[in-house]
């Protein structure tokens, strides 16, 4: 009996004859050879076997399919150009981000679980829906969502933000920011940056701030409030915000040859 090496060789000295190789057990995430391998040894010679094992092939995940319709909360009528984002209700960890179609509709395939999702961005015309909504996958059936948004009144302007990194400029995902009342401190909206890094969203005139409430890692929120105010009907405010990565600690330890 012989062990192959980290070389994948294994050898054996054997007296002239015919033989079996048969494999007891497969090198990790490989199948076992199914047959044995007959051979025939020659006095003062040496003879070289190649076998090559199958790998392993896993185990299907059960996966189902979640469906996302979007409508106007008044009229029923579908709702295309909403953005959702879908996370893994243990881990936290965004699995996929949704585009409603023109039909208003948005599907995934996703492995049987549990998730939830956000509205990252509403469709044109209509308000963010805030919070996060749980909801479980079936392996092999669709679950199906109905979500209903409520039209923004005319008399608005809006708020755009770009969510940036400090130093390399690239855009952040998954930032959110809570926008507030500049007289009262009243929360009136919360923003979640897209994958393109940019949210908005529409305010009547007004004079408001934002406050970054979380930021993914290894960013750090920023502290201090960002003051704006949305001065007329139909105008668009532009707010460009960064973060900056946190800082961990290095100890280097010295010691001589005797560890000391």
């Amino acid at each position: 009996e012989s062990t192959t090496n980290k070389n994948g060789v294994a050898t054996a000295t054997l007296p002239e004859g015919d033989f079996h190789l048969v494999e007891h057990k497969a090198p990790e995430g490989f199948q076992k050879l199914p047959e044995p391998i007959s051979f025939h040894i020659t006095s003062g010679e040496t003879l070289k076997l190649n076998v090559a094992n199958d790998p392993v092939v896993p185990e299907p995940v059960p996966t189902g399919t979640v469906r996302f319709i979007k409508k106007d909360k008044a009229t029923g009528d579908r709702l295309p150009g909403a953005i959702i984002g879908v996370y893994a209700a243990d881990t936290d960890i965004k699995v996929a981000e949704l585009t409603t179609n023109k039909d208003g509709v948005a599907e995934y395939e996703l492995a049987a679980g549990h998730y939830y999702w956000k509205e990252l961005r509403s469709p044109e015309g209509f308000t963010l829906l805030e919070g996060k909504h749980d909801f479980t996958v079936t392996a092999e059936k669709t679950i199906e969502i109905v979500v209903e948004n409520e039209a923004i009144p005319s008399d608005t302007g809006t708020l755009r933000l770009i969510q940036k990194a400090a130093g390399t400029g690239e855009k952040d995902a998954d930032a959110v920011f809570g926008v507030y009342t500049a007289r009262g401190h009243k929360k009136v909206a919360a923003l979640a940056t897209g994958d393109d890094g940019e949210a908005q969203i529409q305010l009547a005139p007004n004079s408001y701030y934002l406050k970054e409430l979380s930021v993914p890692s290894p960013f750090v929120p920023e502290t201090s409030k960002i003051p704006f105010t949305i001065k007329d009907v139909g105008v668009t405010v532009t707010i460009e915000a960064s973060n900056t990565k946190g800082m961990g600690t290095l100890v280097l330890e010295k010691k001589d040859t005797d560890g000391k």
